[in-house]
């Protein structure tokens, strides 16, 4: 994120090698590990930064099928049984091996969870999954930016649950769960400005990519970027690595899908 893209669910049209593909992958989680220790002065576990990159990676692979279903009522369908395979029914997809291997990878994490965090997760799966829906059929461009701020909020809180106890137990844990909101909220604005115009015209999304409305999502990303500083006093180092991880630019992997488009 050149201003932070690390929550985005979006992808982008640029292109970039396989190699260059999992090297921006690999670096996300430990660069999102060195952001949590800045805000909350508590180091993240290796296991714990092992798991975000199995769950981003899943998320990122749901999250570019969800995109390549244009019917509503089959992406609605689709989205039931994604539900239902996270929260423990089979993930039956064996036409798409890439796509049951990564429902099941979030079915593992999950399990792994104690009875109340694997609740807030699947709650907030859920609640992901709706806005998302959300986001591709409205039609309003300052709906879709708030819609598109509550999405990127409510994804980096995905994270939390994995977080070892002490973190929240420690006195700066709101402080850190704030960070992470506003920090997706940034990154997902600004890669739904990035990315508008080849969504739009994937049919991903119904706004259209003109300059007032691309302008109203670079507003919210660098108005959401400046409040991260703000609040959070990280370094602009830190945040140049965050933008260099880009999530956002590796979403879904759909530098491959636009091809198939």
């Amino acid at each position: 994120m050149n201003t932070p893209e690390s929550f985005s669910l979006r992808s982008s049209g640029k292109q970039m090698s396989p190699m260059e593909l999992r090297r921006r992958e690999s670096k996300t989680p430990e660069t999102l590990a060195l952001f949590v220790k800045e805000v909350q002065e508590l180091s993240v576990p290796e296991e714990t930064v092992k798991n975000w990159e199995l769950l981003l990676s899943a998320v990122r692979t749901v999250d570019d099928r969800i995109d390549h279903v244009q019917d509503p009522e089959v992406r609605r369908v689709l989205v039931e049984r994604i539900k239902a395979s996270v929260e423990g029914a089979a993930a039956d997809f064996p036409d798409d091996p890439e796509f049951e291997q990564a429902l099941c990878a979030v079915q593992i994490l999950s399990s792994g969870l104690g009875e109340e965090r694997k609740a807030f997760f699947h709650t907030l799966l859920s609640l992901i999954l709706r806005v998302t829906e959300e986001i591709k059929v409205e039609t309003d461009p300052h709906k879709a930016v708030r819609l598109t701020l509550l999405e990127g909020q409510m994804t980096s809180k995905l994270l939390l649950p994995f977080l070892p106890e002490e973190f929240k137990q420690s006195d700066r844990y709101q402080k850190l769960v704030h960070a992470l909101s506003r920090l997706g909220r940034a990154g997902n604005s600004f890669d739904t400005f990035v990315d508008l115009s080849s969504d739009y015209n994937a049919g991903a999304v119904k706004i259209k990519p003109t300059f007032l409305n691309r302008v109203l999502f670079l507003g919210a990303a660098l108005s959401s970027a400046a409040a991260t500083v703000k609040d959070t006093g990280v370094s602009g180092e830190l945040l140049e690595k965050l933008s260099h991880s880009a999530i956002a630019n590796t979403r879904q992997v759909t530098t491959k899908g636009r091809e198939t488009n």
